[in-house]
């Protein structure tokens, strides 16, 4: 009975999806009565407003949109500050937040992956911060032990990605992690050695599950152009070492004439 009533219930969500193929986003956001609240889709090149809300004294929200093809980004924006969060069905995401610190201290539930990329901008938020507050007048040993401290946190940031990613690379938020910037300075990148295993899982599995998603086709050429860069370095690399041995710039090869004779 358990398992025909759980087989049910998992028809019936299913059915209930593919009626509406809609995902939803509701909740409450305090302290902004007056203020419009924009749902947006960050698409690969653009970021396009798909609806919006002026705050009531409540400040209860909902929003519904069609569901993407492919898991994709959406965010939430109230003035300059905005919420990201991914969509990959038809998820009912549930937001609750108020208007100061709206972009970081939010509780966000229904999407596991969301909560996923609400701890990595989380994460990378607390060192932007500190990224900014550096200072040209600053004195040499004050501003080198800020810069020590950033770099310890990207590294802390980084290896949170890593377990992320290395989970389940097939995900928003694995996808998400790559392109991470601090700075307009991208974390990872598929041309360093120590990232490019992470970007090349991402990419892969992308590319094994959705070939012809246009985020796919971005990702798996930045890689593949990374491994062939690397190939073409190592290959001038050992031919500059023939090239410089010996000074001769020429390969030493012993091979018979017509006549049998060795040159």
């Amino acid at each position: 009975m358990k398992n025909a009533l759980l087989i049910l219930l998992i028809f019936v969500g299913l059915v209930s999806c593919n009626q509406n193929n809609r995902f939803s986003v509701s909740g409450t956001i305090k302290d902004a009565e007056g203020d419009m609240l924009y749902i947006e889709h960050t698409g690969l090149l653009k970021t396009t407003v798909l609806d919006s809300v002026k705050l009531n004294a409540n400040g209860t929200f909902k929003f519904k949109a069609e569901r993407p093809a492919y898991p994709d980004f959406y965010r939430l924006r109230l003035k300059d500050k905005s919420i990201a969060f991914a969509v990959d069905s038809c998820e009912n995401i549930n937001i609750e937040a108020k208007f100061e610190n709206f972009a970081s201290d939010y509780i966000l539930t229904g999407s596991e992956t969301s909560i996923q990329i609400q701890k990595l901008r989380k994460s990378l938020l607390n060192i932007q911060r500190k990224a900014n507050a550096l200072r040209s007048d600053q004195r040499t040993e004050d501003r080198i032990a800020k810069i020590n401290d950033i770099e310890k946190d990207i590294e802390i940031h980084k290896e949170m990605a890593r377990k992320l990613i290395l989970q389940n690379p097939r995900s928003a938020a694995a996808y998400f992690a790559i392109y991470q910037k601090v700075n307009n300075t991208f974390l990872f990148s598929p041309y360093i050695k120590t990232d490019k295993p992470y970007c090349a899982a991402v990419a892969t599995s992308y590319n094994a599950y959705m070939p012809e998603y246009e985020r796919t086709k971005n990702l798996y050429s930045l890689v593949m152009d990374a491994i062939r860069t690397e190939r073409n370095a190592k290959q001038k690399e050992a031919w500059n070492e023939v090239l410089e041995k010996e000074g001769t710039g020429y390969i030493d090869i012993a091979l018979q004439d017509k006549n049998n004779v060795t040159r």
